[in-house]
């Protein structure tokens, strides 16, 4: 999507390397990262091991007034991802040796909270060898990358969410969230960037920084 982007800002007489990602690049972003989700869902039922990596970030906790604590320690991605997996890990290092403690694991190969030394696939060797023999499912992505990208430089023609007011911009992300995300950015907004009221009512900078925080946490 960056790509796109760049060019737009070529054809404006701007900078292509200091264009920003617009905000119908963010939704595009997040439906393409849904789908991803979807296709290693559907590969992993043909039986495919599949692996996902993601940096930790913490775990917040709203005390209100203004102030949140740190509860704990999660993965970077989408809130509902873990419910994807069959094995969550959570891996670090003490004294140059590297571990992983297990945080689910539906293969019963380990237990919660179980710390694993250097752990590898063979520590699930017998349930991957449960699934030797089943069909894995060819996938032409490259074929679907330009189909995207194509269809997605169509629509900015017809279309371009960076036009709207920023109040405008919000009330379309918004609408993509679910009611929990919903109620936590509210309760965010106001704690972190000091939105008591209407959105209407809030400082240029105030939505700004409203608007950043949907495409970082919330995308």
């Amino acid at each position: 999507m960056l790509t796109v982007d760049e060019k737009r800002a070529r054809e404006k007489g701007q900078d292509a390397l200091d264009a920003n990602i617009s905000m119908r690049s963010w939704g595009e972003i997040k439906q393409k990262a849904r789908s991803m989700q979807n296709m290693k869902l559907q590969l992993a039922s043909t039986g495919m091991n599949i692996v996902s990596i993601a940096q930790p970030k913490d775990t917040m906790e709203d005390l209100g007034n203004g102030k949140r604590i740190k509860v704990g320690i999660e993965p970077d991605m989408k809130k509902q991802a873990k419910f994807d997996y069959d094995v969550v890990l959570r891996f670090y290092t003490e004294d140059g040796k590297y571990y992983a403690q297990v945080e689910k694991d539906r293969t019963e190969a380990h237990l919660r909270d179980e710390i694993i030394e250097n752990p590898s696939f063979e520590d699930w060797a017998e349930v991957i060898a449960d699934r030797k023999d089943l069909k894995a499912v060819d996938v032409d992505y490259n074929v679907d990358t330009e189909k995207a990208k194509a269809s997605y430089e169509k629509e900015l023609d017809n279309e371009d969410l960076d036009s709207l007011p920023k109040t405008e911009q919000i009330k379309v992300m918004l609408g993509e969230l679910s009611q929990d995300d919903k109620k936590e950015f509210a309760g965010r907004i106001k704690t972190e960037i000091g939105i008591t009221g209407t959105l209407s009512k809030a400082s240029d900078d105030q939505l700004t920084q409203a608007l950043e925080l949907l495409k970082t946490d919330f995308a």
